[in-house]
């Protein structure tokens, strides 16, 4: 038998995460770019989730993507916290590099039209997040992800480059 990784209290912000992707999943549709939604939540498992998507054309969709995934990170998850709702009109470095199929130095999932990211002082933890969160979403109707461990190559989705 396959003993988890993670404990029944670390599956309520595994949960919130795959909620969210598919939240938003449903706001992909929209083009044009300007207002980037980000959404950063702490669990009491000390692992940082951050949300961020590609820009939407209007501040008021940005507003609303950003308080659906609060607001869906506070129905699956009471014990998580947001720490961070924004609208960025302008991302930095660190921020686009998140969202480009460039490895970055943490576990990351993609979303239909963005990243959630895994951070935890305790790497495994993070990582086991991420796998958990691609396995969850597997097993569900709609939108699945793909754990990326740190520091591998991450494509966008859709993309059949290697």
């Amino acid at each position: 038998m396959i003993t988890p990784i993670l404990g029944k209290k670390a599956h309520t912000p595994i949960a919130a995460a795959v909620l969210l992707i598919a939240v938003i999943g449903s706001t992909h549709f929209l083009r044009d770019r300007a207002y980037y939604p980000h959404v950063v939540v702490e669990t009491q498992e000390n692992v940082t989730l951050e949300f961020l998507q590609q820009g939407l054309s209007r501040d008021e969709a940005c507003q609303a993507a950003v308080a659906t995934i609060a607001d869906a990170i506070r129905v699956s998850c009471p014990t998580c916290r947001v720490t961070l709702r924004q609208c960025a009109g302008k991302l930095e470095p660190a921020h686009e590099k998140l969202l480009s199929e460039e490895p970055i130095g943490i576990p990351s999932s993609r979303l239909p039209q963005g990243v959630v990211t895994y951070l935890s002082r305790d790497k495994g933890r993070a990582l086991a997040a991420c796998r958990e969160t691609e396995r969850l979403t597997a097993s569900s109707q709609g939108v699945g992800t793909i754990c990326h461990p740190p520091d591998t190559k991450r494509l966008l989705p859709g993309s059949t480059r290697m």
